[in-house]
């Protein structure tokens, strides 16, 4: 029975850092996709201008076109007060 105990109490500490370890390493990489992406929002309202709506600005393959053409909404602001959308 101690065997057993003293077996089940290595397990557990030899599991417990390897689990805190993999979540450290979880939190690093989410950490590093949101600046990733952010950097990435940051490009498009550069490139597209401030009413980019920066979630949902993608590249996409148009039939119509022979290259890929960006997809961007464009938020109403003050100096167009209409949703508008370019190709």
């Amino acid at each position: 029975m101690k065997k057993g105990i003293l077996f089940l109490f290595i397990w557990l500490a030899a599991g417990t850092p390897a689990a805190c370890s993999f979540n450290n390493t979880i939190e690093k990489n989410d950490s590093e996709k949101n600046i990733s992406a952010g950097h990435e929002k940051d490009e498009f309202r550069k490139r597209f201008g401030e009413d980019c709506i920066a979630d949902q600005t993608f590249e996409v393959e148009l039939s119509e076109y022979s290259e890929k053409v960006w997809f961007v909404p464009l938020a109403p602001s003050a100096a167009n007060p209409d949703f508008r959308i370019q190709l």
